[in-house]
């Protein structure tokens, strides 16, 4: 569970990392075709299987939990394997971000550990079936990064 956790957080990473700059970089993975490939080298890091949306046909997956919150913003971009679910979206205002952790505590999640790390932001939240991590990056084009997989 550890290693399909950290392909996946690493994958999110690097598509987080190319949010910041100038060009879209979900449209070049799409026009490109890295897509595909990226799923290849998370399926065959975690022997499961991975689903990749990103640019305009991203979507939440059709198998997201009924019982979890979802973010706010466009969604850009979304990764699952195994019970794991990785949302991006673009914000309006980075706000959103702490007001999402804020209604996701109100909703019944414990808040277990909180961040500040000046343009990065977390929030980790569970309710003894889900954990949630919310992490907001401001810039130019805030965005949002929620991760979401079994307690344990």
């Amino acid at each position: 569970m550890l290693r399909r956790t950290l392909a996946l957080s690493a994958a999110t990473v690097l598509l987080g990392l190319g949010l910041t700059a100038c060009t879209n970089p979900i449209d070049q993975l799409v026009q490109g075709g890295v897509e595909q490939g990226v799923e290849e080298a998370i399926e065959q890091a975690t022997g499961g299987n991975v689903d990749i949306d990103t640019g305009s046909g991203a979507s939440l997956p059709s198998d997201f939990p009924a019982d979890v919150p979802v973010p706010p913003g466009t969604i850009t971009s979304s990764l699952t394997t195994d019970g794991i679910f990785q949302i991006m979206t673009t914000l309006d205002d980075v706000a959103q971000g702490a007001t999402f952790a804020e209604e996701v505590e109100a909703a019944g999640y414990t808040l277990t550990t909180s961040q500040d790390l000046g343009e990065m932001k977390v929030w980790i939240l569970e309710n003894g079936t889900w954990t949630l991590s919310v992490t907001t990056i401001d810039g130019e084009s805030p965005y949002l990064s929620y991760t979401v997989g079994p307690v344990g």
